[in-house]
């Protein structure tokens, strides 16, 4: 479940980043390439390597969005003291990984959307422009930008939250075990 929950993932990831790439080709390509966007939305093979397309997207977005947050997320990580090498073994040992991993991937769509935000934007707001009105180009560029504000800061407090929970945690896994080793009745034998 938890392997079909990140393809899914990284194809919306690449879902995000597709949008931004088709809408720069048919502002560089024109209307011709309206037609390339009918074939592939009515013919099944083409939906189907766009699906395979987007993974791949999805992949290389959210590598290229984890090197462009790793600064942040080792700064928000180093407000909190581990004795676990990863913060996911401290959740598989208090027996909730799957809170985790929702989590982590909420951090990963959250950070991609911040980046895709920016690039939805440019050409949105220019193909609103050039086949509607400035009304809605205006209000692209609102929402493109409210869009990534709102990813952005969501992305910095669910990092701070992932932390702050699993630094808890880590503490309270301490506490029993202290709490176990003290109260152990020794037998003689």
């Amino acid at each position: 479940m938890e392997t079909t929950a990140l393809y899914v993932e990284y194809i919306v990831i690449g879902m995000e980043t597709l949008s931004w790439i088709v809408m720069s080709i048919f502002i560089i390509v024109g209307d011709s390439f309206k037609e390339v966007i009918k074939y592939c939305v009515s013919n099944i093979l083409s939906s189907i390597v766009v699906i395979i397309v987007c993974y791949v997207l999805g992949l290389v977005t959210d590598r290229i969005a984890d090197k462009l947050f790793e600064k942040r997320r080792k700064n928000i990580k180093d407000n909190f003291e581990f004795q676990a090498q990863t913060s996911i073994a401290i959740w598989e040992d208090y027996s909730n990984s799957s809170y985790a991993n929702f989590t982590l991937s909420r951090i990963r769509i959250l950070r991609s959307t911040t980046i895709n935000s920016i690039f939805i934007g440019i050409p949105g707001t220019f193909l609103s422009y050039k086949y509607f009105n400035i009304g809605l180009s205006i209000f692209t560029i609102v929402i493109s930008i409210l869009v990534f504000f709102g990813a952005n800061s969501a992305h910095k407090n669910l990092l701070d939250n992932y932390y702050r929970k699993t630094h808890a945690l880590e503490a309270e896994i301490t506490n029993k075990s202290k709490k176990t080793k003290h109260n152990t009745i020794i037998f003689p034998q």
